[in-house]
């Protein structure tokens, strides 16, 4: 019990192929939400609000949270932004 209250669980994916929607095979040269949207669901309680959203997140993203959450400092010139900040 106590990894489950003070572990950061990170859930995400690559867009995949598309499943062919829109007759289209494995091509992500395109804006339809297949592939744009992946998921990415966090867990850290205490920390993170069951149930928040944001609007974006970016993978970069994803480094930037694992190294706050790992207590370590993100270099000044990384572009990706830490989700646990508010």
């Amino acid at each position: 019990r106590g990894l489950a209250n003070n572990t950061l669980v990170i859930f995400t994916s690559d867009h995949g192929t598309e499943l062919f929607d829109h007759g289209i095979g494995n091509d992500k040269h395109n804006f339809f939400d297949a592939s744009l949207r992946v998921p990415l669901i966090m867990r850290l309680p205490g920390v993170l609000p069951a149930g928040a959203t944001r609007e974006f997140a970016t993978t970069l993203d994803v480094t930037a949270t694992i190294l706050a959450a790992a207590g370590a400092d993100i270099p000044a010139d990384y572009q990706g932004f830490d989700l646990l900040a508010p």
